[in-house]
């Protein structure tokens, strides 16, 4: 009978990812079967990020890909990828980079050689699929419009090919954008939004409807959605305690300003 491999626990997981000495030896660990625990403690992918690019840029963007689909911190993806974004240590293009992965059907990554472990020997090249975690579409989608607003349409139509959660999330992202748009694109865009068939991109859409028709239609359209957290709706100066409609946080959790009602408009 042949010998099955141990999977290590996650607290084995921690100590090889804090032992890392190289880059190289990071994403050996990332790239390993691990002992799951979910996390939604940001700072500790942040910090090992941090640790091996602060002062070193080159392959940062793969460092930080890795990081965020990594199933340890799904649960803190979304203010994972923002605080990556604003620290400085990507650079524009390798940001864009991130965001064009993070909208892509599958994210595959080439690794050389045998990384199940750190220190495997660089022999071969293996492709390896990653999972996309919808909160890091929602950010992909929002920052590439924020940089090309133009792109809407083609952002929604690359979205209807996603599986559905995915694809309502690069939808809210779209709607979350439309601070950035063309004036003469948001009636459209307002459109598609409320017309959604995820409860998630009509929430998304709402504030965007209150600009172009006013709160009461807004309000009017929220009362009539078969989805209790569209119902619940208020515009942005109006918060209630609740929970974020992608995330399931609590609403006094920090507020991604790439996505959610309350940034729509700055």
């Amino acid at each position: 009978m042949s010998a099955h491999p141990i999977t290590p626990s996650w607290s084995e997981t921690f100590l090889e990812l804090q032992s890392a000495r190289t880059v190289e030896e990071l994403w050996a660990v990332l790239l390993a079967w691990h002992g799951i625990r979910g996390s939604s403690a940001w700072e500790e992918p942040f910090m090992l990020l941090s640790r091996f690019h602060r002062d070193q840029s080159l392959d940062a963007e793969v460092t930080a890909a890795l990081l965020c689909t990594d199933y340890r911190w799904r649960k803190a993806s979304h203010h994972l990828v923002e605080r990556i974004v604003g620290s400085g240590v990507l650079d524009p293009r390798q940001i864009g980079a991130l965001a064009d992965w993070f909208l892509e059907d599958v994210f595959e990554i080439e690794v050389e050689g045998d990384r199940s472990r750190p220190g495997g020997a660089a022999v071969t090249m293996t492709t390896l699929r990653r999972p996309i975690w919808p909160p890091l579409r929602r950010w992909a989608a929002r920052h590439i419009l924020e940089r090309d607003p133009q792109r809407w349409r083609d952002l929604i139509d690359a979205a209807s090919t996603l599986p559905p959660r995915d694809a309502a999330s690069a939808a809210a992202g779209v709607m979350d954008a439309a601070g950035h748009l063309r004036p003469v694109d948001l009636p459209a865009v307002a459109s598609i939004g409320v017309q959604h068939g995820s409860g998630i991109v009509r929430l998304a859409a709402l504030p965007l409807l209150a600009k172009l028709a006013g709160v009461d239609a807004a309000l009017e359209r929220a009362r009539a959605d078969p989805s209790a957290k569209v119902r619940a709706w208020k515009p942005p100066h109006a918060p209630e305690a609740g929970h974020d409609a992608d995330t399931d946080e609590p609403s006094g959790a920090p507020r991604s300003r790439y996505g959610g009602q309350a940034s729509l408009f700055e």
